[in-house]
């Protein structure tokens, strides 16, 4: 991963092809499987530091990134970046995350963070 930044080309070849690999992984992400993995993680983690399984609190911060070459969102940039929004706990778990333009301003990324969160929230 470090020398080729996780390319679905460069699975070993021990692994089913980069195409199978790729297509589960899109069916676990229409599916939810990502988010319910994170949601779990988070609680068990959270347990050992005496919290409660599910934050009560949370934090939004904003960092641009490079983009990647092969397309995706980049904004009026000319770094060709992009800007995660995230929302974390308060011992710096993710909840929930967007990607969007770098041109995207903290103010108005955070309306496309905060109702996923409240969402998740509910339907526990």
């Amino acid at each position: 991963m470090l020398g080729t930044g996780c390319q679905w080309r460069a699975v070993p070849k021990r692994f089913p092809s980069s195409t199978s690999i790729q297509n589960r992984f899109c069916e676990w992400c229409r599916t939810g499987v990502p988010e319910r993995m994170l949601d779990a993680l988070r609680s068990r983690a959270r347990y050992p530091v005496d919290r409660s399984q599910e934050p009560t609190a949370a934090a939004i911060d904003s960092r641009s990134v490079k983009a990647t070459q092969s397309g995706g969102p980049s904004g009026h940039d000319a770094a060709k970046r992009i800007r995660r929004h995230v929302t974390a706990d308060v011992e710096e778990i993710p909840i929930v995350s967007a990607v969007h333009e770098a041109s995207v301003q903290d103010r108005d990324g955070a309306p496309d963070v905060i109702p996923e969160m409240l969402w998740r929230r509910r339907r526990r």
